[in-house]
């Protein structure tokens, strides 16, 4: 089977999988159900696989329209999805604010999925040689622990997002909610204070993962850098990421 044939046919069984969980008015269903027909969902060109990329937490399809599709298994570390609100981020340029759209839909993964979720999906673009994951201990200062299995090479994870539980509360119950948050250095700044009072000598040791997805532009990230630098200094952590679908709307603020 050629890379088109395998792509199409792993989206037919994701859109299979959509359809028994009644997640289809979504718009990413819109976009599977063109791949599954030989069309690219998000230009409505012909569908073709140039490429397949595998790393130790993912994979990735390059189509020849410029597109591209990665997906992060999570079968080997989790196993209980739940149906709820799942909740994405982009950082946008909107009238010289820094904004980010908030999209509310209708699935969503736990907390320890999720923590799983944006390691490996950040790992895949700058680690790809990590192969190992596993959620650490309510005890323990770390989300997640990510091992190269062959050398035992670790690296310690934070996750948060750019928001707090409080805020979800005050959106209604309806499947899908659309708002527009302003002033996302507010929203960087309290997600690192959420993490900030671990122990000093074990921040040293964590990357701090804020899940921003999908993603954030460079000049956003550039213009948080700056105005947030003191902070991002005295924070402690290893790094601190704005995580993001891509490796392009990734972006390292420490």
């Amino acid at each position: 089977m050629d890379m088109t044939a395998s792509f199409i046919k792993s989206i037919q069984q994701t859109l299979k999988a959509m359809e028994e969980c009644g997640d289809t008015n979504s718009p990413i269903y819109k976009v599977y159900s063109d791949w599954a027909n030989g069309w690219c969902g998000l230009c409505n060109k012909k569908l073709e696989v140039i490429e397949f990329r595998e790393t130790g937490s993912g994979a990735e399809h390059i189509l020849k329209c410029g597109h591209r599709l990665t997906a992060i298994s999570l079968n080997n570390e989790v196993n209980k999805l739940k149906e709820g609100g799942g909740f994405s981020c982009v950082g946008v340029e909107q009238s010289g604010k820094l904004d980010i759209q908030v999209e509310r839909s209708g699935f969503d993964m736990n907390k320890e999925a999720q923590e799983i979720s944006v390691t490996k999906l950040f790992c895949h673009h700058f680690y790809p040689e990590f192969d190992t994951f596993r959620n650490d201990d309510q005890y323990s200062p770390y989300d997640v622990v990510a091992e190269v299995k062959s050398n035992r090479n670790k690296e310690y994870f934070q996750v948060t997002k750019l928001n707090d539980q409080d805020f979800w509360k005050k959106l209604n119950s309806d499947k899908r909610v659309d708002v527009v948050l302003h002033n996302i250095e507010k929203l960087v700044k309290d997600a690192i204070k959420r993490k900030i009072n671990f122990d000093a000598k074990e921040k040293k040791k964590i990357i701090l993962l804020i899940d921003a997805n999908p993603g954030v532009i460079n000049s956003v990230g550039e213009e948080l850098k700056d105005k947030l630098s003191n902070l991002l200094k005295s924070a402690g952590f290893k790094q601190i990421w704005l995580s993001g679908r891509t490796k392009e709307i990734t972006y390292r603020l420490h």
